[in-house]
């Protein structure tokens, strides 16, 4: 799980921010080192923050829904693992966010 775009330096600022921290490269390296799992919930605090939610779920299979600010965006592709289906939720989301025009206002 990597972030990219304008994603990725608005994830950092926001980061930095929200660890009370100054944004120091070293923070992030070491954030991009922990396991999937472990970056999981920072990166659903990231989303959230940004008006975009995302909710992973299971009922027979792994599915996950995100919302924009807008409307309910409904993905709901069939996944064998939970981390499988964390992964692709976090690129969508990601695309959503990078395909966002205008400035969002993360709400910390």
């Amino acid at each position: 799980m990597e972030a990219k775009d304008r994603f990725k330096e608005d994830f950092e600022k926001w980061f930095a921010e929200n660890t009370n921290r100054v944004l120091d490269l070293t923070i992030t390296e070491d954030f991009y080192l922990y396991p999937d799992s472990m970056k999981w919930g920072v990166y659903l605090e990231f989303f959230d923050a940004a008006g975009i939610p995302i909710e992973v779920k299971f009922s027979d299979v792994f599915t996950y829904r995100i919302w924009d600010a807008e409307k309910l965006l409904q993905y709901s592709k069939e996944f064998k693992s939970r981390a499988e289906a964390q992964k692709a939720a976090l690129e969508k989301a990601k695309e959503i966010y990078n395909s966002q025009e205008k400035e969002l206002t993360l709400n910390t």
